[in-house]
């Protein structure tokens, strides 16, 4: 599960989804990924919401990615607020990520090595 966590952080074919407030030993800002293919954690239908990493590639409070997970419904609360792809790059620290362009259109953020 936490190895998907990873892949989500750079692949912005994900929908994005930031905490508006604390929760637990999660912090606002945290940043979850919709998981529209997990049907053991999350509905069928819908799938489910997994804490992803910080914008700046950490782990948030100690806890990896795909640790935390709230129903997909949770997206529609104001637990959390749906963010563009463009300002998960914008938030990037400058020079400490790539942004590549598979052959198929689709992207990723691959961290740069000695960072």
């Amino acid at each position: 599960m936490a190895a998907k966590s990873v892949r989500a952080f750079g692949d912005l074919s994900y929908d994005f989804y930031r905490l508006t407030q604390d929760v637990g030993p999660l912090k606002a800002g945290t940043i979850f990924y919709h998981d529209p293919d997990d049907s053991v954690y999350g509905s069928i239908a819908e799938g489910c919401l997994k804490n992803c990493w910080t914008i700046d590639g950490n782990c948030q409070d100690g806890l990896c990615g795909g640790t935390v997970i709230f129903h997909y419904s949770f997206a529609e609360t104001d637990l959390f607020e749906k963010i563009s792809t463009k300002s998960i790059v914008a938030c990037l620290p400058a020079g400490e990520y790539t942004l590549k362009i598979n052959e198929n259109g689709s992207t990723i953020i691959v961290k740069n090595k000695g960072f």
